[in-house]
């Protein structure tokens, strides 16, 4: 996992997002807290366990990145963007 970003100043945003990974194309709903420049904290359904690289898309944020996971806790994933 990268490193953690928890300390960074974020912004809250509270939209849905999907999160898509594999090929062919999984994709799974999800709920984004909160966004910093460097990431995201989202929200996943219980039964789901994406993989530690994914894209993560949310429409109402304007959000289509690349993301690495950094920590998982319970529901939620802090994830980095990536390049």
């Amino acid at each position: 996992m990268a490193e953690d970003f928890r300390s960074e100043a974020r912004k809250s945003a509270l939209k849905v997002g999907q999160i898509f990974f594999g090929a062919p194309q999984d994709g799974l709903d999800c709920l984004v807290w909160d966004l910093s420049k460097s990431g995201a904290m989202i929200e996943l359904d219980q039964h789901a366990t994406p993989p530690d690289t994914f894209r993560l898309i949310s429409p109402g944020l304007s959000l289509n990145q690349r993301c690495e996971v950094i920590w998982r806790s319970d529901l939620k994933i802090g994830v980095e963007f990536a390049d």
